[in-house]
């Protein structure tokens, strides 16, 4: 194998190793899987169209434990599914006296079902 080969080789294996331990950190630190605080989503619903379209994708961004959502932002939490837990990418629209926070697809005439305490609300999207 010839030098740049090499040098080329053990270059992608630097970058998939660096990229695999910030991914297990992001999981340990937040709970949440991400690579360098960053994650990409595939949106299956049309819920949020016409801002973002079926089939599409997004790209979210860790939200600190110390950062508070804001009303109007698109955010990604979990939820117990029927097949277990759910990623939905909707906007916060209200946060409760609670402190707990409603969300609502843009499409969707109603808001979410449930409200959403702040440990399940993992990205703040900031491309789509």
């Amino acid at each position: 194998m010839s030098r740049c080969r090499r040098i080329f080789w053990n270059g992608v294996c630097v970058i998939a190793l660096l990229i695999l331990l910030s991914m297990i950190g992001s999981k340990i630190l937040t709970g949440w899987s991400s690579v360098f605080s960053y994650r990409v989503f595939f949106i299956m619903s049309g819920s949020m169209e016409p801002e973002i379209k079926e089939n599409g994708f997004v790209i979210g961004k860790i939200l600190p434990e110390d950062s508070e959502p804001e009303i109007g932002k698109i955010y990604a939490y979990r939820r117990q599914g029927l097949f277990g837990e759910e990623i939905i990418i909707h906007r916060l629209i209200s946060i409760g006296e609670d402190g707990s926070y409603q969300f609502k697809g843009d499409n969707n005439e109603l808001p979410d079902e449930r409200p959403v305490e702040r440990e399940d609300i993992g990205y703040v999207i900031v491309v789509y």
